[in-house]
């Protein structure tokens, strides 16, 4: 009984208050009579309290009430000052005042219902007035609180529209817009607030934090950087400052803000994972295993509590979190982008939601992302476009960024044309939603690399969504449909990790189109660019051009080991920052090897960067983010990728874009010692000759799917005949054509099964792709994998 246990409450503070009357009068403002009188309101029977004395029905004042409840709340007493409160608003029905804190006070211990139910009295006894606006607020807090954001939207604006200078309710409506990525209005009523009242706090951060995430960093610094002067203990406000100025790679003092945030609140995850992740980029290793395992501890506890995990989709790749933990990761932010926008869903028109009906003829494909940019991923898809049937298929693309002017966005927006390239890049999820909805597209592609627009796709804009290429993992969403993949980083047996059911090309998943955009050129000799990039010309050069947070202690360690053998090697990484440059030499001199030995590389243009990898011998994977993009620019100079092979898909792309590779693909080992061993071997020069002359070595599957190298003719996806080509030329890795065409037939494949009711939230179902190159193509077939059939991980050895 409630009743029973508030009462119990009171009588202990009744005796509390006789033991520490002359210790701590300022925790227990009630006397005991006051106390007393308490228990006796709450109506239980009054033989329990035959042994206190008479003085306990003295009568409350009003004001040593109101006292009582409000200190108690400030110490953090909130069962106490509720009962305070309600006993005060039983007493003064009419204050308004009191209803608000009551409704406060229960949002504070988690009791949301009762947090909606006081608001409301509040905001009904204000009526049409100002004095409503406080109530109206706090009922738009309680919406928020149950993720209520349209009904928490609308009573922000009546409070502001009661009182127009309730600077609250202002900064929490920006908060609202700013979940669905409305900045263009949030970002008046932050200055609006500011207007009425500089010096609130939280406006001040908001607004810093909104230009922040438009990547108006300097404009975002300006604010930012007074304001943690101003409030130097704020702990939100060093956080948003971390955030700042890692993005202008002033990484040392975003690193110091995450620390001194960790010192406010060093329970807290934000700080945490922030705090981890630059240490990460900036070579510092100091802590890491201890940081990490505190990092695991956190998201398992966040995920059996059914909680926002603090790690998010992208972080997860970076360490090595089980196949379950980032499953749950990747989940917990979709539930999160679906109840940002799920008041939305009953007002869309009605052809969203729906799957696609027969008969099929034209496919509209929608690409999504927010990289149509000098980025990787245009650089890998700029011509896949043009390459898709305009017969069968009609693209269009929706780009969620600025236009760069960059010769990629340039490209892609020729090849579809400019009624098809839609710029979005200030719009709101819901009205990209609505756009690609309108557009009639029936399948829409997501190839996001940070996952943070899945709210467009939880509107359910068109009948079958895809996950794929940009983020190598699931997107845990029970609205995206598929993920494009292959058989070696998705094993069928990893098929349960996967919210998606897994779309297997017969080839390397990862697009690319090195052959007709990067064809090889002789105008340089190996010798002038080893000049050029200041190489020894006669060492054996180990690269490595994944970004230096990549790097893990741990294979860090087999590369001073592998350079310690081989004495006439140097190690050729990318030029970071300066910190980060500072750290890697640091931590190779500790190990004994001579910082002269580490070669940093300027950063290039694509077209540069891939021309001057051939002048390296041997690219060294690392384990918990392979290199994808950069180990098949290595590949088509011509280098033996190092690779070792992991659980998780992450940790298996260098392994995949191997496996479709052919010849000199042996460079794929089972354990760290023979990653290290293979390494040393290959550094000589019998061995090097060797792997240099299977890399260039033409060859084709033969029947039955054997490798066969051969100097024989190719065929093409149809099987015609195709004139001899060189060895790297000829590699299922380099052949796009072949790959769109198995790309069609997939998305084909998944049209024809949404219109026949089959694939939609089926997370078990696997279906393959045609054979790819040099075959005539399969009928599909569906695979379950249930826990029962499981057997060893799925490895290519």
């Amino acid at each position: 009984n409630q009743g029973v246990d508030d009462a119990q409450r009171w009588i202990n503070l009744a005796w509390l208050t006789d033991v520490h009357q002359n210790e701590s009068a300022s925790m227990f403002p009630l006397n005991r009579a006051h106390l007393v009188s308490l228990v006796l309101v709450l109506g239980l029977p009054l033989l329990v309290f035959t042994s206190l004395p008479d003085d306990c029905h003295a009568d409350l004042p009003r004001e040593v009430l109101w006292n009582a409840s409000y200190d108690y709340g400030k110490h953090g007493l909130f069962d106490e000052s509720r009962l305070c409160f309600e006993l005060f608003a039983s007493i003064y029905p009419e204050s308004i005042k009191a209803w608000c804190l009551l409704s406060e006070i229960h949002g504070r211990i988690g009791n949301f219902d009762g947090a909606l139910i006081h608001a409301r009295i509040a905001a009904r006894i204000g009526g049409e007035t100002a004095d409503g606006a406080e109530g109206t607020f706090l009922l738009a807090n309680a919406h928020m609180s149950v993720h209520n954001y349209g009904l928490a939207k609308q009573s922000y604006y009546r409070a502001i529209r009661l009182d127009p200078k309730h600077v609250n309710s202002m900064v929490n409506l920006g908060v609202v817009l700013g979940n669905n990525n409305d900045f263009a209005e949030a970002i008046p009523l932050y200055q609006h607030a500011l207007k009425i009242k500089p010096d609130i706090m939280a406006a001040r951060h908001n607004l810093g934090s909104a230009l922040h995430t438009l990547k108006h960093h300097a404009h975002a610094l300006a604010i930012l950087e007074p304001l943690v002067k101003d409030e130097p203990d704020c702990f939100e406000c060093l956080l948003s400052l971390g955030h700042a100025l890692s993005e202008v790679k002033n990484l040392e003092r975003s690193k110091d803000m995450y620390k001194k945030a960790m010192d406010i609140r060093p329970w807290d995850a934000d700080a945490l994972l922030n705090y981890y992740h630059t240490k990460q980029q900036v070579i510092d290793w100091d802590e890491r295993d201890f940081l990490f395992e505190k990092l695991k501890n956190v998201t398992e506890q966040q995920l059996s509590q059914r909680h926002l995990t603090t790690v998010g989709p992208y972080y997860s790749l970076l360490s090595p979190f089980d196949s379950e933990q980032m499953l749950g990761i990747a989940e917990s932010h979709a539930i999160r982008a679906l109840e940002k926008v799920r008041y939305k869903i009953p007002f869309l028109p009605s052809s969203f939601g729906l799957e696609l009906e027969p008969p099929l003829h034209r496919l509209r494909i929608g690409y999504m992302m927010a990289d149509f940019r000098h980025h990787v991923t245009a650089h890998l898809l700029q011509t896949v476009f043009q390459r898709h049937d305009e017969e069968r298929f009609e693209i269009f693309c929706y780009a969620l960024n600025k236009d760069d002017r960059s010769a990629f966005r340039r490209k892609i927006r020729e090849s579809v044309g400019d009624d098809h390239f839609r710029e979005l890049d200030r719009f709101t999820d819901d009205a990209v939603a609505i756009q690609v909805n309108g557009d009639l597209v029936d399948l829409l592609i997501d190839t996001d690399y940070y996952k943070s627009r899945l709210s467009i796709l939880a509107l359910r804009p068109a009948p079958i969504q895809v996950n794929f290429l940009a983020h190598p993992g699931t997107s845990g969403a029970e609205f995206v449909d598929h993920i494009i993949a292959d058989r070696i980083v998705a094993p069928p047996d990893n098929a349960l990790f996967f919210s998606e059911s897994i779309f297997y090309m017969s080839h390397h998943y990862q697009v690319n189109d090195h052959r007709a955009s990067y064809p090889i050129r002789p105008e340089k000799t190996i010798s002038e660019i080893r000049r050029k990039e200041r190489l020894p010309e006669h060492a054996f050069v180990f690269c490595n051009f994944n970004g230096l947070y990549k790097i893990e202690p741990q294979v860090f360690e087999i590369w001073v080991r592998i350079m310690h053998r081989v004495p006439d090697s140097v190690l050729w990484l990318v030029n970071e920052n300066n910190e980060s440059n500072a750290n890697i030499l640091r931590q190779a001199e500790v190990r004994g090897i001579s910082s002269s030995r580490i070669i940093l590389a300027e950063r290039e243009d694509f077209a540069e960067h891939i021309f001057r990898v051939r002048a390296a011998d041997m690219f060294l994977d690392c384990l918990t983010y392979n290199a994808h993009t950069t180990a098949v620019d290595s590949l088509w100079g011509g280098l033996p990728v190092m690779t070792l092979p992991g659980w998780n898909m992450n940790m298996r792309l260098a392994t995949g874009a191997l496996s479709s590779f052919g010849p000199a693909s042996e460079t794929c080992v089972r354990t760290e010692s023979e990653y290290e061993e293979i390494a040393v071997a290959l550094a000589q020069r019998k061995m090097r000759i060797r792997m240099r002359n299977r890399l260039y070595a033409e060859w084709r599957l033969a029947h039955g799917g054997k490798e066969e190298v051969t100097l024989s003719n190719m065929e093409d996806i149809n099987g015609n005949t195709l004139p001899n080509r060189t060895g790297l030329e000829g590699r299922p890795l380099f052949d796009t054509n072949s790959w769109v065409k198995d790309f069609e037939g997939g998305l084909r494949m998944m049209a024809d099964m949404s219109a026949s009711g089959i694939g939609r939230g089926d997370s078990e179902a696997q279906f393959y792709a045609g054979s790819g190159a040099g075959g005539k193509g399969r009928r599909p077939h569906l695979v379950r994998a249930h826990q029962s059939d499981w057997g060893p991980r799925s490895r290519l050895f």
